[in-house]
């Protein structure tokens, strides 16, 4: 079955049936900050968010398939890529249009120690600000859970440099850009928008269709990511430590200490148990779920149909060096792609004034320092899509530089992921209706034990040497 939508007469009936119903909604929300849009996003019984239409349908005013990076109706990574600047003199089909690649992080310790990774997000969005070069940040910062709105993340505008700090580290949860894209619209400025690589696609989009976002959005700063969370994945972190899914209070991800690797890193949780208020650091090779990545748990349809892993529209790219000359480091090291001149000049001089630490990167190990998600995403969802037409199925489209993996050990690691991604969510719902976390465990178990079977027997020595000795 080809990869063309269906044709309803109406663009959002078009989305909702074809993105939304297929499983490809991101819940980046902004289709519903398009003017006009008939479009709200909502959180779901599986703690996704996702596009639904208004209660009150003020009818089919826009065309939010333009502005959508599943839909198959608007320019893909490569062509939005490509009209960035004409600094970015370079390509490479994982890394897309490029003008310099870095590894670095900031200086001062205490800023690197709080950071996710090497620090240099928060850095570039501190200084863009002390240099009056925008008024705002529109990032993920923590929140207070209310009966209306239970999340503990979610997309805000900081304008000073204490609120832009709050918003460090990873945040492997539901979010969504509406509310602060309409702020945008509302209120005059100059922001930086941070975000995963189909979120900041879809603010281009946004920019692309809507003048006024093209002038107040000064800067799209990219985290290369690969996984995407419903808020169930929070949750079960909580809950196998005595914090049920209703009373989370708040959660930190990629927390450092220093008898760990940068690669091997911990969760603080913080909500209400039996016992009152608890507080927990968990180490993420305890955590059921969490001690691989590669098993999926809670992750979003439309993450596994993405190609675009190094943020490629984004005018900086920053990343993990998963390379052995950084990961041992546990303070934690940046990968940064820079497409913005003005922004690599200030990289550099920050370079040479000591406050940064930045070297050279080749394309070779740009891209080997993300090699395990790269596979997933460009390989993995070749896989998917093949699976999808077979089943008659429409997905959207992926681009067509990456070949379809021939290895039929992948196949069933891929297969086994999207067992254990589409399981995850009923099971854990029939825990939260029974008031067990252990349904949960005991569903998914089988399933686990199911995908370390599809490794060669080498690879499952070398990961019980990784389990048992910290530092490998």
């Amino acid at each position: 079955m080809t990869s063309s939508p269906s044709t309803p007469h109406h663009h959002t009936d078009r989305l909702l049936q074809n993105v939304v119903a297929g499983g490809y909604c991101i819940g980046c929300g902004v289709c519903a900050a398009r003017e006009n849009s008939s479009l709200r996003i909502v959180l779901d019984n599986d703690g996704k968010l996702q596009a639904c239409a208004k209660k009150i349908h003020s009818g089919d005013t826009v065309n939010v398939c333009a502005i959508c990076p599943f839909s198959g109706e608007s320019p893909d990574e490569t062509v939005l890529g490509g009209n960035l600047s004409s600094y970015n003199t370079e390509y490479n089909h994982y890394i897309g249009y490029y003008q310099n690649l870095y590894a670095g992080h900031v200086e001062r310790n205490s800023e690197r120690i709080n950071s996710a990774s090497g620090g240099l997000v928060t850095w570039l969005l501190v200084t863009l600000l002390q240099k009056g070069m925008i008024d705002g940040v529109v990032h993920v910062r923590p929140c207070k859970p209310t009966a209306s709105n239970p999340l503990v993340l979610q997309y805000r505008i900081s304008r000073t440099e204490e609120e832009i700090r709050s918003g460090a580290g990873s945040h492997y949860y539901p979010i969504e850009m509406s509310s602060v894209l309409k702020e945008i619209r509302e209120n005059e400025g100059r922001y930086a928008v941070v975000g995963i690589p189909k979120f900041i696609t879809a603010v281009r989009l946004l920019m692309k269709e809507e003048p006024i976002f093209k002038q107040r959005i000064a800067y799209c700063i990219g985290i290369i990511a690969g996984h995407m969370k419903s808020k169930h994945f929070a949750d079960s972190i909580a809950w196998q430590k005595g914090i049920p899914p209703e009373s989370v209070e708040e959660i930190r991800f990629r927390k450092k200490k220093p008898d760990r690797t940068a690669r091997n890193s911990y969760v603080y949780i913080k909500g209400n148990s039996d016992n009152g208020v608890k507080e927990e650091l968990i180490y993420s090779k305890n955590q059921f779920g969490r001690n691989n990545w590669g098993l999926k748990f809670f992750e979003y349809e439309a993450a596994e149909f993405s190609d675009d892993l190094m943020a490629e529209t984004a005018d900086i790219s920053f990343g993990d060096a998963w390379l052995p000359r950084y990961v041992h480091n546990w303070r934690g090291t940046n990968i940064v792609i820079v497409r913005h001149h003005t922004l690599n000049t200030l990289l550099r001089k920050a370079a040479r004034d000591k406050k940064i630490w930045l070297e050279d990167m080749n394309t070779k190990d740009m891209i080997e320092s993300q090699r395990s998600g790269l596979r997933h995403m460009r390989e993995g969802s070749a896989i998917r899509a093949e699976q999808k037409q077979q089943d008659g199925l429409w997905h959207p489209p992926l681009r067509m530089f990456h070949n379809n993996s021939t290895n039929p050990y992948f196949k069933n690691i891929i297969q086994e992921r999207t067992r254990i991604a589409t399981e995850s969510f009923p099971a854990f719902n029939k825990a939260i209706q029974e008031k067990d976390f252990t349904v949960y465990t005991t569903i998914m178990k089988p399933l686990i034990r199911g995908y370390y079977r599809q490794r060669p027997l080498w690879y499952r020595a070398l990961s019980w040497i990784q389990r048992h000795v910290p530092y490998l």
